[in-house]
């Protein structure tokens, strides 16, 4: 997952999309906070991404501590290793894959040149630096930091250019308006609009607790956002007047618009996943998981709803009637599940393994296992691979019809056949 990068980011990241590791939408940065989604989002081993045509995977970049190895997942080659000095929390290929761009709790986030891997420029913030993206058509840098500032920079000379500062860490940032204004989130319980030109402050939209995650729906028209103080909102973006409120009993892992932006699904620490009317806000259905529902997802066809979180289990529901029809008992702890890419899976991950299930019996298809190291990431292509990556920069590509390793990467060599 791209630093990643939990999401949306959607929470997890639990960011459950297939592929799972894909990179955020462009012009947006989101940090997912709150229990073991920090692990899916940024202490993320690895990205994967599958070529359209099915035929095989893009470079793999694999997150280690302080490091960042580039490698050629068809020649099985180390292109090339980046170090900062404090863990790195993400990287991105830039520039037509001809440069790195990588962000770290050192205070930095850094271009590397990936042909020499010469370090072409740095940019500092006071904290760690959580997040960052070019933007402008790459002539900037987007920074998100634990400084409590957003910020942008000149992406060649290297220099700031403005800031934008809350009274509380920052959890997410995007650019709207055609890039005219930013919209940014935070801990101090508000999300703000920005003049991107000036700095200026122009809007203000206030939660009662940490702002954990925000979207434009409705054609940019409104603003969604989830909160740890239980609640979803909708805003006018222009007025910044709330326009509906959706009320959980604890805090909202996350929240997204579904069915055509017809309805609300939202999921959160009350241990349930609700649908919304979002028209009048009322409560159409509500999924009880067995402990925190740290995530959901809805079936291409709508017509299935996957939550997963507490008890280390997996819930496959009827998304009409409310009713239970599978359950996914995971090996250890479960940090995100996904549908498979034809729909007819369920792929779970956590502790030190991904498990394919099929999804009307609950069979167990597939194990794969990094045992003893913590498996973070999971990925299936349509062409029958499986990709896990581990926190120690491991990484693992499957057949997933027989349960064989083809590859694997230590962090330091890539082998062929699990040597």
């Amino acid at each position: 997952m791209s630093q990643d990068n939990p999401e949306s980011y959607r929470s997890t990241d639990t960011e459950a999309e297939s592929p799972v590791a894909q990179s955020p939408p462009a012009f947006r940065i989101q940090r997912v906070w709150g229990a073991w989604l920090i692990f899916v989002v940024f202490l993320v081993a690895g990205l994967w991404m599958f070529k359209p045509d099915g035929q095989g995977p893009n470079p793999l970049i694999v997150r280690s501590s302080n490091h960042v190895s580039i490698v050629n997942m068809a020649s099985g080659d180390l292109i090339q290793r980046f170090s900062h000095d404090d863990y790195v929390w993400g990287a991105d290929l830039v520039f037509g894959d001809t440069q790195l761009l990588s962000w770290s709790r050192d205070g930095t986030a850094r271009l590397w040149d990936l042909t020499t891997g010469i370090e072409l420029n740095r940019f500092v913030h006071a904290d760690e630096v959580l997040t960052a993206q070019l933007v402008f058509d790459d002539t900037r840098l987007l920074t998100l930091s634990g400084d409590d500032t957003v910020r942008i920079w000149d992406s060649v000379e290297g220099l700031e250019l403005i800031q934008y500062e809350h009274e509380a860490q920052v959890q997410g940032a995007e650019l709207i308006m055609d890039e005219t204004r930013l919209l940014s989130w935070s801990r101090d319980s508000t999300l703000r609009l920005w003049n991107t030109e000036t700095g200026e402050e122009t809007r203000r939209f206030e939660h009662g607790d940490w702002v954990q995650g925000a979207s434009l729906v409705f054609g940019a028209t409104q603003l969604l956002s989830w909160s740890r103080d239980g609640t979803a909102r909708l805003w006018d973006l222009t007025t910044g007047a709330e326009v509906r409120r959706f009320t959980h009993d604890d805090a909202l892992w996350g929240a997204e618009l579904v069915m055509d932006e017809t309805r609300l699904l939202s999921w959160s620490r009350d241990n349930t996943a609700r649908l919304w009317d979002v028209e009048t806000g009322a409560e159409i259905r509500r999924f009880e998981h067995p402990g925190w529902a740290r995530g959901a997802l809805l079936s291409a066809d709508n017509a299935n709803l996957l939550t997963w979180g507490g008890e280390n289990v997996a819930l496959l529901w009827d998304a009409h009637s409310g009713e239970v029809l599978e359950r996914y008992d995971h090996f250890g702890l479960i940090l995100g599940a996904s549908f498979t890419p034809d729909g007819d899976g369920v792929l779970t991950w956590g502790g030190a393994r991904a498990q394919l299930w099929d999804k009307t019996s609950g069979v167990i298809e597939g194990d794969f296992s990094h045992y003893p190291y913590l498996l973070w990431t999971a990925d299936l292509s349509p062409d029958g691979h499986a990709l896990t990556t581990t926190g120690e920069g491991r990484a693992r590509i499957w057949d997933v019809g027989t349960g064989s390793v083809i590859t694997e990467y230590h962090g330091a060599d890539w082998s062929e056949g699990g040597r």
